[in-house]
């Protein structure tokens, strides 16, 4: 099968020296050293865990243990799931890997592999923008019209399952949205070639749009024995029909 592959332009670099920067990374948004804002941040949590505390030790010094252990997994648990603690949502921040752009582990975060955005300078990093790329056309060939009655839009993957696409969805085999902003559905994947959010999914009076979030395995649109590729962070609006590549796995687009 041929490949029909668009040059991707080369990566952009980091003013601060940390090499090649990740997709939705903000130079004008990066803290790199501390700021009064970062300890205000880090205040914030630490006078929730004392106050926690303290609660605790008019109970017992058992009550006093729970109160504090409690308060701290809290806080670590949404650092680690959203990039945000509760001081980060007060100062308008948030943590991420340097190397992603998405909330570190929290080995990551202990080892300092990341860094804290400013999120009222620049774009969150979680925010998913496409990013065009200068004088290309579409990938694909030109859609066919949407059909104008009124109905849903669905994929159907190659083992037979169908995924109804009604709002702006993520897709992938373990499909997560910290942000909230969009829909999920969890793909099984026994070929190991989707990536855990692989591809947003979003219906337009156009047709349905798809873009590639990064994907390790990348994305496709088929057009008889040939291959268009997606770009990672590019978009392309399919008609029903239109049979996508994620991964290794095939889905067919309709609208019934």
């Amino acid at each position: 099968m041929t490949h029909a592959t668009p040059l991707l332009p080369a990566p952009t670099h980091s003013t601060h020296g940390s090499g090649p920067q990740p997709p939705g990374w903000d130079a004008a948004a990066t803290l790199i050293a501390a700021t009064p804002r970062q300890a205000a941040c880090w205040a914030i949590n630490i006078a929730i865990v004392t106050a926690a505390v303290g609660t605790g030790s008019a109970l017992g010094w058992a009550w006093c243990l729970l109160f504090g252990i409690t308060a701290l997994t809290w806080e670590l648990a949404g650092l680690v799931r959203t990039g945000r603690s509760p001081g980060h949502r007060v100062a308008g921040l948030r943590t991420v890997e340097k190397a992603t752009g998405m909330p570190g582990r929290l080995g990551a975060v202990l080892a300092r592999r990341c860094v804290t955005m400013d999120l009222r300078k620049g774009r969150d990093p979680l925010r998913l923008t496409p990013r065009p790329l200068p004088g290309m056309t579409a990938v694909p060939p030109p859609p066919r019209p949407a059909p104008t009655r009124a109905g849903a839009w669905s994929v159907v993957a190659d083992d037979g399952s169908r995924l109804t696409i009604i709002t702006p969805t993520l897709v992938g085999r373990n499909a997560d949205d910290p942000s909230g902003r969009y829909a999920t559905i969890t793909i099984p994947d026994v070929s190991k070639t989707l990536s855990r959010n692989h591809a947003l999914l979003e219906p337009t009076p156009e047709g349905l749009r798809v873009t590639d979030i990064g994907s390790g395995n990348g994305s496709a649109v088929a057009d008889g024995d040939r291959l268009h590729r997606i770009g990672k962070y590019q978009s392309v609006t399919v008609a029903p029909g239109t049979w996508l590549m994620l991964g290794r796995r095939f889905f067919e687009v309709s609208y019934e």
